[in-house]
């Protein structure tokens, strides 16, 4: 404002002078005034406020173009923020039963779309927002009348297993044995020996003690040229039940039938004399002692199968014979008198006993 004034004031001293000097123009312009001093106050005054005016705008351009820059950089207008805290706070202070939804300002403005993530880094002390126990309700539990319409569903589901088990108690792994050994043999009788062989394995893998069909599928591999098979599954199951009667006595005669009479013998020899239990085992001993001349082992078999029985003239003609090759001609003959006791002797057992008895008397 100095600087216009100044103006003023030198215009002002120009006029003086010339008024002094009594100067005149030579040259007459009709119709044209002097402008008064107030109208060239009034000029200058609306030129220099409109100078700073147009300053004034360039400024303020530069200052919002530096602020929209640096709102850009900030992760969110404070102001935003708060707002959004205040909507979460409200929700706190809400019913709990009533379902919790987002903000609608939120959703609608896209700007504010991005507070949600950029409240995690804020450093300033806010509010403590926990989760809200609403907000994963709707998605873990499901609604009375949607659990009503499923339960429907699943009782016939549980009925049906539950009758599966119920069957599954009635039937024992024994009777199921009992079923694969019946059509195992079936299959067997009727020339199918693949499936009755396998019937009979499922037999044993569901009821390891049955013997009967343990025997079955030995004598049918060994039938079959299958020896080394069949052994192998009379000793699995020897295995498991050691000294089994049965099982022994299928091995011994399988083996005897192999050509194989001493390791039958052998697999016998220590066999203890329990009687009825091993009556069989102690007979094929006795035979296979006698055939291949080992006479004690005979006399000591024959010897307790005639104590337990005494009217069986057979053993009593194992006895004597047995006797009669270690030389012992009295024991001999009187085991020969007691077997001729037996009327169900045939004979040309009994022809063979006289001849003996003139021979050693």
């Amino acid at each position: 404002m100095s600087l216009i004034n100044k103006m003023l004031k030198d215009i002002d001293q120009r006029d003086r002078e010339r008024a002094e000097n009594a100067r005149t123009t030579s040259v007459y312009t009709a119709g044209r005034k002097p402008l008064p001093a107030w109208l060239l106050l009034l000029t200058g005054a609306l030129s220099a406020v409109l100078i700073v005016y147009i300053v004034l705008l360039i400024v303020s351009a530069a200052t919002a173009t530096d602020s929209t820059a640096s709102r850009a950089q900030e992760p969110a207008p404070r102001l935003a923020i708060q707002h959004h805290l205040d909507d979460l706070v409200e929700l706190d202070s809400a019913d709990e039963n009533a379902p919790v939804t987002p903000a609608p300002e939120l959703a609608a403005d896209s700007p504010q779309q991005s507070v949600a993530p950029v409240l995690r880094p804020v450093a300033e002390p806010a509010p403590a927002v926990e989760p809200m126990p609403q907000e994963t309700q709707p998605a873990t539990e499901q609604s009375p009348q949607q659990r009503t319409q499923q339960s429907p569903e699943l009782e016939p589901v549980a009925e049906a297993a539950g009758e599966m088990r119920v069957e599954r108690s009635q039937t024992t792994p024994r009777q199921l044995a009992e079923r694969r050994y019946r059509q195992g043999m079936a299959d067997l009788e009727a020339g199918r020996h693949r499936q009755g062989a396998q019937q009979l394995h499922e037999a044993l893998v569901l009821h390891p003690e049955m013997h009967d069909a343990r025997q079955e599928l030995a004598v049918y591999y060994f039938s079959r040229g299958f020896l080394s098979d069949a052994m192998r599954v009379l000793e699995d199951g020897l295995q498991q039940f050691p000294g089994q009667p049965e099982l022994l006595l299928v091995q011994a005669r399988i083996l005897e039938r192999a050509e194989q009479s001493q390791a039958a013998l052998e697999l016998l020899r220590d066999i203890p004399v329990r009687l009825p239990q091993h009556v069989d085992l102690l007979i094929l001993r006795g035979a296979l002692a006698t055939e291949l001349e080992d006479y004690e082992l005979a006399v000591i078999t024959y010897e307790a199968l005639t104590h337990w029985r005494g009217d069986q003239g057979r053993w009593w003609l194992g006895l004597a014979m047995a006797r009669e090759a270690l030389d012992d001609y009295a024991g001999a003959i009187s085991a020969y008198r007691r077997a001729l006791d037996d009327p169900s002797l045939g004979d040309s057992s009994r022809s063979f006993i006289y001849q003996r008895k003139e021979d050693l008397l």
